[in-house]
């Protein structure tokens, strides 16, 4: 589909070829007009073997093997629940499942219903199983597998039914469920044809084929931009399936350019013939020609970051792809970019996100023994703030306030089936990426991923955590515990992804225009150390064997938490050499990407914020964990920052003033130069009383979901907590607690009844900003829909303890 534009008035130090400059020539492939290749037929003469499923009168599913004859297939409840066949077929494949059927008695109105069911397995269809209730339903969790209902309207007439797909990268066959009628026992389903047909996949694509994590972008300068998700790392795109051309005329440039990209390729299986060749091309000459196969295993990366400098005087820049083969793989031109060297000087970006952390735990906050020497390090020569706050007790909202500048009841994503709204939140790598910084994110993901919004503004965003032992017992345990078929965590990812890629990202990006990098880890909240670190804490070795990784016990941590309070010191003395040591792993991380912002050279031109989401109480409040109140162990978060050297003033400075993450991301757009987004929390009544460095007398907190509703204002060294629900029930009266925060275990004397007057004065603040949020964004108050979670983050979330485990949708 062609596409074309003016020619460009304007050059900016980064241009973003997929959003900022329209191509002035697109070539795109047309899709096959030939219906695929039949891979699969069924004959209903007796020749096929298909399993009928049905429920015994123990509640067991069984498989009984059926050869339908007479030129159809009958299913009906008495029968049998379903009818089944399996087909092998290959991971990464576009499929075509073409069926014709009608009800076996003509019906006098149209009704929907599931008529079939189509289910990939990673493993051959092994029709000996049988499964109870339970097993069916984890078959069919899409959490695990790639599944597709297919529905029709059924009246009189026969229908014929399409059900178009792309097998995951890790699918071995493919299950087809012929559906007896679920809501009338005396129906039958007739089916007259059954079959599946093979796609290519480029041609699938071309003719506007969906296909898992590649999503079309709204706000871009082609109709080919997507964001794709490979290797568990989305990029901006340009979706170019072979064979496509972008061609784009551009302005001189004011000084060196560099056009920065990534070839991608999205992985399938080994048997999947055809390539790609990738061709970049400058004025008719070839800079680039690189022939690629689509990954089949996790040792090949999807991605491959190419830089290129562009010769002096470039007109015209074109990017292509060939096929190499009858079916390539799907190929993208991942965030093109072109950048204009030594041209922009203003500061780079680098925020930190140490998840978890409670600020006594690190020396420069008191901590003895202290086990942050970089982090103590970086505070005595920048600024550290004595009293930040987060704006609740868990990731989600709290890196919400962080990134968007907004409280959560601003900002939305307040519950595990929320997520950030780009229409009605700014997002701090946005209003970066717009002002001409480069963008990019190394994230542990979870609540902190794409999909809650927060790939929004940023060119790449990783979801493999940077710090994570993986070659320990319990770091291989969480790998498993986290992972699921359809986008795993794997070690080899999460290697390819560690801090020293973070470091090379640095390194290869210290010429260029400034940028922005945030980073995150879950290693604190995990409590799963390396074996250098448990050795360096007294948890590693025994008797016998010096390699002996103590082993991490939950379930005591559990027992204290439901009630057995007698337990505390034990699992305290248990867990804070865990806790501790992973404290000293986020330090190391911290310390690499100083020393590469050094090795840069990019150090005195960089903004260094170093804080966290929330912290953690240690039996504190009865119980270990966060996200359950709104107390000062979980809601109090170090801040550390190192300003560009021309603005960075006194080394080590302390402010006592109290501070929020919802300040973080004005104050840094204030300190580089960017205009805020007005609907940031900036002005009255919601703004700090200073600006920059930012100080407050007065801060809300929050924590809004379907465990508990409560909140919170603090008002110099007073704390106003307001309880209105629990358990998602609302409380038959609210629970109002004030505190002396001067006070020594202030949060173990609740002052409201003695001080009645502090107690109003405090509550009309938070009633003014709940009526204001009411106003902004208002609370529908229904229930979460947890069905509405994507799957694989829902399993997320249970492995990190936000989300009980459960065979339903009901929480």
């Amino acid at each position: 589909m062609p596409e074309s534009s003016p020619a460009p008035t304007h050059v900016s130090s980064v241009l973003r070829l997929w959003r900022d400059l329209v191509p002035v020539e697109v070539s795109t492939r047309s899709p096959a007009q030939d219906g695929g290749e039949l891979w699969f037929e069924a004959a209903f003469d007796g020749s096929q073997l298909f399993h009928s499923l049905d429920e015994t009168r123990e509640g067991v599913f069984r498989f009984a093997p059926f050869r339908p004859r007479g030129g159809q297939l009958k299913v009906a409840a008495s029968q049998a629940r379903a009818m089944a066949y399996g087909a092998p077929v290959r991971g990464g494949q576009a499929m075509s499942v073409r069926m014709r059927m009608s009800p076996g008695r003509p019906q006098t109105r149209v009704t929907e219903g599931a008529v079939a069911v189509l289910l990939e397995l990673s493993e051959p269809f092994d029709p000996e199983q049988t499964l109870t209730r339970e097993e069916i339903g984890k078959l069919l969790d899409p959490r695990r597998r790639a599944s597709y209902v297919v529905k029709a309207l059924l009246g009189s007439e026969a229908v014929d039914l399409r059900t178009d797909f792309v097998t995951d990268p890790s699918t071995v066959a493919l299950v087809i469920y012929l559906l007896s009628p679920l809501n009338d026992p005396s129906q039958t389903h007739l089916f007259h044809s059954v079959s599946v047909h093979q796609v290519g996949l480029a041609d699938h694509v071309a003719a506007g084929g969906a296909v898992h994590r590649v999503s079309r972008l709204k706000e871009a300068a082609s109709s080919a931009a997507v964001a794709v998700m490979l290797d568990r790392e989305e990029r901006k795109a340009l979706l170019a399936v072979p064979p496509a051309s972008f061609a784009w005329d551009l302005l001189p440039s004011a000084g060196p350019r560099r056009l920065e990209l990534s070839l991608g390729l999205r992985p399938r299986d080994a048997n999947q013939k055809g390539g790609v060749e990738f061709r970049v091309q400058v004025d008719g000459v070839e800079l680039l020609s690189e022939a690629r196969r689509a990954p089949d295993s996790l040792e090949q990366p999807a991605w491959e970051d190419v830089l290129i400098d562009l010769p002096a005087g470039a007109r015209r820049l074109v990017l292509s792809t060939e096929a190499a083969g009858d079916d390539p793989p799907l190929a993208f031109f991942g965030n093109p970019t072109l950048l204009t060297l030594g041209q922009d000087e203003r500061p780079n970006v680098v925020l930190i996100s140490l998840d978890t952390l409670r600020p006594d735990r690190l020396g420069c906050y008191g901590a003895a023994p202290s086990w942050s020497p970089h982090l103590d390090a970086l505070a005595a020569e920048g600024l550290r703030y004595e009293s930040a706050y987060s704006t609740s007790s868990y990731t989600l909202p709290s890196h919400g306030s962080m990134l968007t500048g907004q409280y959560p009841a601003f900002h939305g994503a307040v519950d595990v089936a929320d997520a950030l709204d780009p229409e009605r939140s700014p997002a701090l790598a946005d209003l970066l990426g717009r002002a001409g910084w480069q963008t990019a994110a190394f994230t542990g993901g979870g609540f902190v991923s794409p999909s809650y919004g927060f790939g929004t503004g940023f060119d790449r965003y990783s979801d493999n955590d940077p710090v994570w032992a993986t070659r320990t017992v319990r770091g291989q345990q969480l790998i498993g515990t986290m992972s699921w078929e359809r986008t795993p965590i794997r070690a080899e990812l999460l290697e390819r992804y560690n801090g020293d890629a973070v470091q090379g990202w640095i390194e290869d990006h210290g010429d260029g225009p400034p940028f922005f990098l945030f980073l995150h880890t879950y290693i604190a909240h995990n409590y799963a150390p390396d074996q250098d670190w448990m050795a360096k804490l007294g948890l590693l070795g025994n008797d016998t064997d010096p390699a002996y990784e103590q082993p991490f016990n939950h379930k005591q941590r559990g027992a204290f938490n439901a009630g057995e309070l007698a337990l505390k010191q034990t699992v305290y003395e248990q867990y804070m050499p865990y806790y501790d040591a992973t404290v000293g792993m986020a330090d190391e991380f911290v310390g690499g990407v100083l020393a590469a912002l050094e090795r840069a050279g990019v150090a005195d031109n960089t903004l260094v914020v170093v804080t966290s989401d929330h912290g953690e109480e240690f039996g504190e409040h009865s119980q270990f964990g966060h996200g359950l109140s709104l107390t000062e162990e979980v809601t109090r978060v170090p801040l550390i920052a190192r300003l560009p050297a021309a603005l960075r003033g006194a080394a080590g400075r302390v402010e006592t003033q109290a501070v929020s993450l919802v300040d973080v991301a004005p104050w840094i757009l204030s300190v580089v130069g960017v205009e805020a987004d007005p609907r940031m929390a900036i002005a009255p009544p919601l703004g700090p009383q200073r600006s920059s460095p930012p100080g407050r007398d007065t801060l809300v907190l929050e924590l809004d979901n379907h465990r508990l509703r409560t909140s919170a204002v603090r008002d110099h060294d007073l704390k106003l907590v307001l309880e209105l629900a629990r358990e998602g029930e609302v409380l038959t009266q609210e629970q109002v607690r004030l505190y002396d925060l001067s006070q020594p275990e202030a949060e173990h004397s609740d002052l409201a009844a003695a001080r009645p007057e502090d107690v109003a004065r405090l509550r009309s603040i938070l009633d003014g900003f709940h009526e204001l949020a009411q106003a902004v964004r208002p609370r529908d108050g229904e229930p979460v829909d947890f069905s509405s979670l994507d799957p694989d983050l829902r399993q997320q979330l249970e492995a990190l303890g936000y989300l009980q485990r459960r065979d339903d949708d009901e929480q």
